[in-house]
């Protein structure tokens, strides 16, 4: 992979993906996810930063996979952010004594959801022909 693609999926990716994470969290599941809410304001460029970042692994993760066409990227994205991030729930969840283990469940799926659209959006971009198509 070359160093316009990998930046064209970070920037892209980063964007679709902080934009779905404000959607989901702050918008679809605000209510649900109070309990988690520390109180204090977000750091927007913090999360911005970590978009593009994550959008990053997940890019090199879908040219390393193969995966060309939107659905297939789609797929393997979703696999791979519900891994990652039931992985990293399930660490917050023994962290915070198991009292939201629900909530990190519910966030892993929902990560699933965030990244499987994210590698759809990062395949569309990618410049291959087969990227448009779902065979």
């Amino acid at each position: 992979m070359d160093m316009k693609k990998l930046m064209t999926g970070a920037v892209v990716g980063g964007i679709v993906m902080m934009g779905l994470g404000y959607l989901i969290w702050e918008v679809l599941f605000a209510n649900y996810f109070s309990a988690w809410d520390s109180g204090n304001d977000m750091i927007w460029w913090s999360a911005a930063a970590g978009s593009v970042v994550l959008a990053m692994l997940l890019t090199m993760w879908l040219d390393k996979s193969g995966a060309k066409a939107w659905m297939d990227a789609a797929k393997s994205g979703a696999i791979l952010g519900f891994t990652l991030w039931l992985g990293l729930n399930l660490l917050f969840n023994a962290w915070d004594g198991g009292a939201n283990l629900m909530l990190h469940l519910t966030d892993s799926v929902l990560e699933a959801v965030r990244w499987g659209i994210t590698g759809a959006a990062i395949a569309m971009v990618s410049g291959s022909k087969a990227a448009t198509s779902d065979h």
